[in-house]
């Protein structure tokens, strides 16, 4: 069920479409829309791990400080972003209803930016006391029963938002066989463009009691062919990286929260898209921080 914060002023409209069967939730913007905001430049941030203690500190890192910051930071660019993807662990440890209060009114102010939020579910939410706290942004129409999926068409690529949460608090993830059903189908039905999937979990083919996404092998079944796929973006692993599969590119987005390996930057990720390809830029929390402005520049395959 795809739940989104809407920008105060941004004239979006909403359409329901049934692709294989099951309603959908469609973003797309005015022309009126592309003059004030930028829809090739979008803010992309995962595993904010938030509580509803803002004083809470784990790994010597205060999360909500951490959070106030990268949302200073996006309401503060000089180009506005047409949007903000945050991908899973939005809270700390078992998705608290304090935690998501807290994370709305935080994001309310992104959204307050004239920046719509774009939220999907990691193995640390709770679906329920998700939807509860976002319930007035919540979608009649769910893609898929009991999952959260949103599709954004953008003058220039789709994304799809998927949600790979399986049990709170239990590290695997999964899409499940309906859900990536829905995913072909969904592509299938617009190949004249450029994909880019997110999902909170990483890859790990070959591997189905590893702590990352079981089905890897089922969902690299439906990415591969399809060649309007082009990126796969995931959180997870707290690490900022770059690799390949079949030439899909597979960027691993740095947590906002704290990183698992000492050394490694947290923040969040500027992407500008472009013509037969993107740029995806690293704005580490710590402006000192050897990788912070690390740029990929990175070409989609034909």
């Amino acid at each position: 069920m795809p739940v989104h914060i809407p920008a105060v002023s941004r004239r979006q409209f909403l359409s329901s479409s049934a692709a294989a069967g099951f309603g959908l939730l469609t973003l797309r913007w005015s022309k009126a829309d592309e003059v004030t905001s930028n829809p090739d430049s979008w803010a992309l941030l995962s595993d904010t791990h938030l509580s509803e203690n803002r004083d809470e500190i784990k790994n010597d890192v205060n999360m909500f400080k951490n959070l106030e910051q990268v949302s200073a930071e996006i309401r503060g660019l000089s180009s506005r972003p047409a949007g903000l993807l945050v991908n899973g662990d939005l809270a700390l440890l078992d998705g608290k209803p304090g935690d998501y209060q807290l994370l709305s009114e935080m994001m309310s102010s992104v959204a307050g930016a004239d920046i719509p939020v774009h939220l999907s579910m990691g193995n640390h939410d709770h679906r329920e006391n998700f939807w509860q706290a976002f319930a007035d942004a919540k979608a009649p129409n769910p893609a898929v029963q009991s999952r959260q999926i949103t599709l954004i068409e953008t003058p220039r690529v789709n994304w799809l938002l998927l949600d790979s949460l399986v049990t709170t608090n239990t590290t695997p993830g999964k899409l499940g066989e309906e859900q990536i059903k829905w995913l072909a189908a969904a592509l299938d039905a617009r190949s004249d463009k450029p994909a880019i999937v997110m999902v909170h979990h990483n890859p790990d083919p070959m591997n189905p009691k590893s702590t990352a996404l079981t089905d890897t092998d089922a969902f690299y079944e439906v990415l591969v062919p399809r060649r309007q796929v082009k990126a796969y973006i995931f959180g997870h692993t707290h690490h900022w990286q770059h690799r390949e599969h079949e030439g899909i590119h597979l960027v691993n987005l740095p947590a906002s929260a704290y990183p698992f390996q000492k050394g490694d930057p947290n923040g969040w990720v500027q992407c500008t898209l472009g013509d037969g390809g993107a740029k995806f830029q690293l704005q580490a929390l710590d402006k000192q921080h050897a990788k912070h402005g690390e740029t990929l520049e990175l070409k989609w395959r034909a």
